[in-house]
Parts: structure tokens; C-alpha cells; sequence
């Protein structure tokens, strides 16, 4: 008897690892690709949203300040704002006051043009409201930062009693007579005037770092810088 031949054993194919990796590496690329496309898209995405609002914003400022300009009522006869005037052309000699100040306001009265030292009859720079008195001779005069200047020289205070900041004042108009204490004496400065020039003329005592001052009734004027609150004694 013929012995049997043995059935054929079936064979595992086997693969080798290394045939993978190009497999692997295209995924990666592929996935990477995606991610950074993604990315881009939202940086893009971020970008035009940004430019979208700064654009709005833009558009809705210019509105608002063009709505303001149209709203603002109209500057009274004979005042004027920050610049560079000739007197008698561009505005007539006389006395102005900035009813609302604030720091930084610089001025000047000029006998000329030159921009040397020797054309500036008086300069200043105040805290809070200014008052000016333009010469007739004077050629110029030149303000910045201090606002509107106008004719109107009405008392600015609730009452020529009631407490007053740092600033210019008409006596007898804003500010009593009288003894004041300044609640910021240290580093205060005070200026009693019988004008309102800006000249050394017009000055009639000062004082740095003394909180309390007594002015008196024939005073015109009266200036204070760093001295805080003043308040009737």
C-alpha cells in the first residue's frame, strides 16, 4: 500500500515593517498639509475680522466726530482758538479768558514775527483758566493748547465766596477779596495782579509755598499754580 503524500501546508506570507513607513509618511504630510492650511485659514479668518472691525470703528469715530462739530454750537463773536494772529487782522486788541482750562495752555504777546526772543512781549503757561490783555501796539499774539478765547469776562465761579482751583481769576468777578488758605500749600505759587499784561508791571507780590493770601480789594486779579482748593477764611 502506497503511503499518502502529505497535504500541502498553506504558507503565511509575512511583511516586512519598512514597507510602512512611506505609507506613514504620506499620512503625516497629508495630515500636516491640512492642519496648516487650517491654521492659515484661521489666521486669515482672525485677520479680515479685525480689519472688518477697525474699519466699523473707524467709520463710526468719524461719524461721531463729525456729529459733534455739527452739534457744537458755534463760537461766539470775536472769540478765537489756538494758533498764530495778527492783532488788528485777525483779532482786535482787548482782554480774553478761557472760561475752561486745563494744563499745558501756552501764550504769547508778540511785537513781531521773527521768532527771536527779543519779539516776545510776554509769554505764559497756565494751569486751568487763562485771562490775557492784548495790547494795541502789539503785532501778535500766539496760543496753544488752551482752547477757545473769548470776550466774555462773567464771573466762571459759583460765587465770588465759593472755593476756586488752580488757574486765573477776575477779583471782584470770580474771587472775594479777602483771605484765601489753599488746602496744597506745599509747592503752591500764587500771583496777586493789577492787570492782566503778562508784564512784570502788572504783578504786584508773589509767593511759593505759602498757603494763605490775603488779597485785597484794589487787586485786578489773582493766579495760582499747584496750590490745589482755595477757600474763604
Amino acid at each position: 500500500m502506497a503511503q499518502g503524500v502529505p497535504p500541502a501546508t498553506a504558507r503565511r506570507r509575512s511583511y516586512s515593517p519598512w514597507l510602512l513607513v512611506p505609507v506613514l509618511l504620506v499620512a503625516v504630510v497629508v495630515v500636516g498639509a491640512a492642519m496648516e492650511n487650517a491654521a492659515r485659514e484661521a489666521r486669515e479668518s482672525a485677520a479680515s475680522e479685525a480689519k472688518a472691525k477697525k474699519d466699523a470703528d473707524d467709520v463710526l469715530g468719524s461719524s461721531k466726530r463729525l456729529r459733534e462739530l455739527l452739534e457744537r454750537e458755534p463760537d461766539p463773536p470775536g472769540s478765537f482758538r489756538d494758533g498764530s494772529f495778527v492783532v488788528g487782522t485777525d483779532l482786535s486788541p482787548g482782554t480774553y479768558r478761557t472760561r475752561k482750562g486745563g494744563r499745558g495752555c501756552y501764550w504769547a504777546r508778540l511785537a513781531g514775527f521773527s521768532g527771536e526772543l527779543g519779539d516776545v512781549l510776554a509769554n505764559g503757561n497756565e494751569t486751568g483758566p487763562a485771562i490775557i490783555t492784548i495790547g494795541k501796539s502789539d503785532k501778535g499774539f500766539e496760543s496753544k493748547r488752551c482752547g477757545l478765547w473769548v470776550t466774555n469776562l462773567s464771573a466762571i465761579t459759583e460765587s465770588p465766596a465759593a472755593p476756586f482751583g488752580d488757574g486765573m481769576y477776575i477779583v471782584g468777578t470770580d474771587i472775594a477779596p479777602g483771605t484765601w488758605r489753599s488746602d496744597a500749600p506745599q509747592g503752591c505759587y500764587w500771583v496777586r495782579l493789577r492787570g492782566f499784561s503778562g508784564q512784570m508791571g502788572d504783578l504786584i507780590t508773589n509767593a511759593n509755598g505759602k498757603g494763605i493770601v490775603t488779597i485785597a480789594p484794589t487787586d485786578k486779579g489773582f493766579k495760582s499754580q499747584r496750590c490745589g482748593t482755595w477757600s474763604k477764611s
